[in-house]
């Protein structure tokens, strides 16, 4: 693929205020906290998918046939392990997507990525910088999860994750 960075930032339609009003207040009166009806409505709000050929480059398989890998999480980045790691296997793609009205970014918790690091070997990944993904409340992140990504800073964003896998299935369990 051309400028395979290892992921992709989709902008979409800016959900209602009342429905990240809503999934705000579902992640924040549930403990643990975890994603329900309004959360799962928007993963799915205005959801633009990358080109076929994306989907074909990382999971061998269509859109159509990737399987959901267990059930959409929340994410909180305010207990951060600082560095960086893989956070999952290859042939898994995270799609996250934020979960409040402020949005993701490495200065509220939110990771950074080492482009390019799905195709790097260890010595090469330890050498190379990552960069800032700063995701709007209508953006959506697409990546490899064999993408290395690195924390700089723990904080109070929330994301909501979901993993789509040509061979793993929905009882797998991930770190996201």
């Amino acid at each position: 693929m051309q400028n395979d960075d290892g992921y992709l930032v989709i902008s979409g339609e800016r959900p209602p205020d009342d429905l990240l009003a809503a999934v705000e207040a579902e992640i924040s009166s549930s403990f643990p906290r975890r994603c329900g009806l309004n959360g799962q409505q928007l993963m799915k709000f205005n959801a633009k998918l990358p080109h076929e050929a994306w989907f074909q480059e990382y999971l061998g398989c269509s859109s159509s046939d990737a399987k959901k890998v267990g059930d959409t999480i929340v994410r909180s980045f305010n207990n951060n392990r600082i560095g960086r790691f893989v956070p999952g296997p290859p042939g898994t793609v995270l799609i996250y997507r934020a979960a409040s009205r402020q949005g993701l970014s490495p200065e509220t918790g939110f990771f950074r990525i080492v482009p390019k690091s799905h195709r790097m070997t260890a010595a090469e990944i330890k050498r190379a910088n990552s960069i800032s993904v700063t995701l709007s409340a209508k953006d959506t992140l697409y990546m490899p999860a064999n993408t290395t990504i690195e924390y700089i800073a723990s904080g109070k964003s929330v994301a909501l994750c979901e993993a789509l896998s040509a061979s793993l299935n929905n009882d797998t369990k991930m770190e996201m």
